[in-house]
């Protein structure tokens, strides 16, 4: 397996920094999942949230009484999650583990990975290892339904250099993309304010863009059937980026 990246020290300010932008992405893309679980007819009761870092979207899917496993690499991020679901008085299951490989009690109707977390497998071969594990962790005829970034929108969304500062925080960031390897990376070193003096520390997000082929041929590798696949913006038109910087794929397992 290839490099594992975690972000423990971003997580602690992760949702003030994104809400820096606009509305946190659960929010903008739950509508189009809940238009794909209509049109689809899934019977839902159950679902695994892979990358589900502060466990947004996760804690969304279980206020609608669903039973939902929130998974990530990062036990800050999860720490930030069981927190948020404290406050809401709602119960998710969190789970510190790698989305590549995962040990699993359950059979799950529903997979999801939205925020681009596929995008921070960095390699063909990590795609495919989570692809077989997430059909091995699907009921049959299961879903598994997940978003990407193309290479269009890290050459339109990630930036240089950016500054965010906020009143407990300020996170300073450059970003780099290779061309040749598909590669994206956006350094971070953050400033957290504790008391009168600010506390600093360093991270680094790294992401791959991968092409419709690669996506397909591991979706086959695993035994999963693409049943939808349609590119969006799901940013405010005001924005200005292209309107087809993303994609959302659903897979279907085997009955």
């Amino acid at each position: 397996m290839s490099e594992r990246v975690r972000y423990d020290h971003f997580a602690v300010v992760a949702d003030e920094y994104w809400r820096s932008f606009g509305p946190e992405f659960s929010e903008l893309i739950l509508p189009r999942i809940d238009r794909l679980i209509r049109e689809h007819r899934i019977r839902l009761r159950s679902v695994l949230d892979l990358g589900c870092g502060t466990g947004s979207f996760a804690i969304r899917m279980a206020l609608r009484g669903l039973h939902v496993t929130g998974l990530d690499a990062s036990s800050g991020a999860l720490g930030v999650a069981r927190r948020k679901a404290a406050q809401k008085n709602v119960r998710v299951r969190w789970v510190v583990g790698d989305m590549r490989s995962f040990a699993a009690d359950q059979k799950y109707d529903l997979v999801t990975s939205v925020f681009n977390s596929v995008n921070h497998l960095l390699s063909a071969r990590d795609l495919r290892a989570m692809f077989v594990t997430v059909s091995r962790v699907l009921v049959p005829g299961g879903h598994f339904i997940f978003d990407l970034n193309h290479r269009k929108c890290f050459e339109e969304v990630w930036g240089e250099v950016s500054v965010v500062r906020k009143p407990c925080f300020t996170l300073v960031r450059c970003d780099e993309i290779d061309r040749k390897h598909q590669r994206a990376t956006a350094h971070l070193v953050v400033f957290l304010k504790r008391g009168s003096h600010y506390v600093c520390s360093t991270d680094t997000i790294k992401e791959k863009w991968f092409s419709k082929s690669t996506i397909q041929q591991a979706a086959r590798h695993a035994g999963l059937r693409v049943i939808y696949k349609a590119d969006f913006n799901p940013f405010p038109k005001q924005m200005g980026y292209s309107p087809d910087i993303k994609s959302l794929w659903m897979l279907r397992g085997e009955a």
